[in-house]
């Protein structure tokens, strides 16, 4: 056993796709530049971030589910907004993990990422295997029910099937605004279901974003950001019909609106974030804090998870 170990994971967003992927259909994020860390160090009982009670869910279930060792401190450092819909839990849960596993000497970005998804799963009670994949892989990744680029790994739940693919997309550029509502991915995912039991014609929505999803994958891979933004345009048409979006996010979008090629809620929804492709990234940003919203500074990262130095 190794220690003091560590290791980071990156953020994500959801380019297309969020909340049809929890029912087994395809979705498209990309790694973000800003990264969660963890570091695995001895201690004289079990801790997170130096509480023996309390802290992150995310992490506390990463030990019950790994660690059989002595006593340990799991210390987290983020540079990801929490509630956001940039994928702190799943940065936290895939750092978390790959600590873990990398003191014991068993660890393999396969592995990772089937242990973070069940950490997340097991916290959350509903989940897809997007946000942990996607912090584990880097990059651009397809979760889908069939593979859509190169092959990663496939995960299943019940009667669930993901397959993750990687694709190769040029650089695209992003704007990230943050709504200053936290977004709790677990009860906008059941608002979802809910209102699915309710009235079953919504299923005709969830079918529309699967039909977006693959019809973006030709765009992405050519960097044409004309027609990515029309079909972030109607994503965002497509999840206000789900019941996701905020007053708040539409006025990000209303405020962006001139100046970008298309922009939509990354995320569970409910507040977070907008993401958009900017026509011109200087009046986007200038027309967010304008409207009294912070931006996030950030890129697509083409790096997962990896171990740091202590």
């Amino acid at each position: 056993m190794r220690l003091p170990v560590a290791a980071s994971a990156p953020g994500k967003v959801i380019l297309f796709g969020e909340h049809a992927v929890v029912y087994g259909r395809p979705a498209i994020a990309v790694a973000i530049a800003l990264r969660a860390r963890a570091l695995l160090v001895p201690s004289d009982r079990l801790r997170v971030c130096g509480r023996e009670r309390g802290g992150s869910a995310y992490v506390w279930a990463a030990l019950r589910r790994l660690w059989d060792g002595p006593a340990v401190d799991l210390k987290i450092a983020s540079d990801i907004p929490s509630a956001s819909g940039m994928g702190s839990s799943a940065a936290v849960s895939v750092s978390s993990v790959a600590s873990i596993l990398l003191s014991r000497s068993e660890f393999s970005v396969e592995r990772v990422a089937r242990e973070a998804f069940e950490v997340e799963f097991g916290v959350q009670g509903r989940a897809s295997p997007t946000d942990t994949s996607t912090s584990t892989a880097g990059g651009a990744v397809v979760i889908s029910p069939r593979w859509e680029g190169e092959r990663l790994w496939e995960i299943r739940k019940g009667k669930k099937r993901w397959r993750i693919s990687r694709v190769q997309i040029p650089e695209i550029p992003l704007v990230v605004v943050l709504s200053g509502r936290r977004s709790d991915t677990g009860k906008m995912v059941a608002r979802v279901a809910r209102a699915l039991e309710r009235n079953p014609s919504l299923w005709s929505v969830i079918d529309s974003i699967e039909d977006l999803v693959r019809e973006a994958i030709g765009p992405l891979r050519r960097g044409d950001l004309e027609s990515l933004g029309e079909l972030m345009r109607e994503n965002q048409r497509l999840l206000r019909e789900l019941g996701v979006s905020h007053p708040v996010l539409e006025r990000i979008i209303e405020a962006l609106e001139p100046h970008v090629y298309g922009a939509k809620l990354t995320g569970a929804g409910g507040g977070g974030s907008v993401i958009a492709i900017p026509r011109d990234r200087k009046k986007a940003v200038d027309a967010a804090l304008r409207a009294g919203f912070r931006v996030v500074s950030t890129s697509m990262s083409p790096t997962g998870v990896r171990q740091e130095r202590v």
